[in-house]
């Protein structure tokens, strides 16, 4: 038996070859430079989405830092790039986080959970060798290029930012 095929366009509130969404990597460093020179609005804000840069403690941030020198992959971010400055859709607490410590502006590395040689030290202080890792650590993004639908926008940050909630 022959299952019909479903047609699932009526059921969407966008038309799905209307996505038009590329993956990309960059480097903090890059990544940061983007946001030096506005081309990345990290105060971006609209109801419903990401709150402000601000909402870890030291430890959470401590440890992002952390996994950056272990080499720990991180989750994806998510820009909507079909404006400029580009949006911050998933993201925002780790991108804060990498410009508050590598400019040197917020905090020192407290809690670690293995590197405790580094308790206390803010960017400068780590050894070269480490804030190079730091730099040049490879993010994965995925950002929505113009013409793509706002709506999608709104889906991709609800079901990014659900996960453990309703499962």
């Amino acid at each position: 038996m022959v299952e019909e095929l479903i047609n699932i366009d009526d059921q969407l509130p966008y038309n799905p070859s209307d996505v038009d969404i590329r993956q990309q990597q960059f480097s903090v460093a890059h990544l940061l430079d983007m946001i030096t020179n506005s081309e990345i609005d990290p105060f971006w804000f609209e109801p419903g989405y990401e709150r402000s840069g601000n909402e870890w403690s030291i430890e959470q941030k401590s440890r992002l830092i952390e996994s950056l020198i272990m080499r720990i992959p991180l989750p994806s971010f998510y820009f909507d790039g079909s404006e400029h400055p580009w949006k911050i859709i998933d993201g925002l607490q780790r991108l804060s986080t990498f410009y508050s410590f590598l400019k040197g502006m917020s905090f020192e590395l407290q809690n670690l959970e293995y590197l405790k040689n580094f308790e206390g030290k803010v960017f400068f202080e780590l050894p070269y060798s480490f804030r190079r890792v730091i730099e040049n650590t490879i993010i994965e993004a995925y950002v929505i290029n113009p013409g793509t639908p706002k709506k999608v926008r709104y889906n991709i940050f609800t079901r990014i930012n659900n996960r453990g909630r309703n499962a």
